[in-house]
């Protein structure tokens, strides 16, 4: 799909949002249609009363139901209310973490790629030690 049918397509999605979920002019959909069409776009509301320090909305999408925030809450309440900040779950976070099985490592020198890829290299050698027979 070219850019410029990627914009109509998107466009005539607003359009059909704006006349069967805003107008209320649904004749011709069914449930499973609005549905799709509903869950296509993020909607942000605005909360009657600031219930958080940094929400000011709600929003419809997957991850707001699942914890209550989302990125589109957060840069909404922004966007309102410069005084908002992060969330403090969000200040500590490190994009490239990655998460090992199990339970985390005590150990500071198996922290990090460099010494998660010491960490294995252990595990392997121990693997190939084979216990003296006595």
């Amino acid at each position: 799909m070219s850019d410029m049918d990627a914009i109509a397509a998107a466009k005539a999605k607003g359009f059909q949002y704006e006349k069967c979920i805003i107008k209320g002019q649904m004749a011709g959909l069914n449930l499973i249609s609005a549905l799709d069409l509903l869950e296509s776009f993020h909607v942000l509301e605005a909360l009657p009363v600031k219930w958080g320090k940094n929400h000011l909305f709600k929003c419809n999408c997957e991850l707001c139901f699942k914890n209550a925030s989302c990125p589109h809450v957060v840069f909404a309440s922004w966007v309102v209310d410069p005084t908002a900040g992060c969330p403090d779950r969000y200040l500590g976070t490190h994009f490239q973490r990655r998460r090992k099985r199990g339970r985390p490592s005590a150990k500071a020198s198996e922290v990090g790629d460099a010494g998660e890829a010491r960490c294995r290299a252990r595990l392997s050698l121990q693997e190939q030690y084979k216990a003296p027979q006595v």
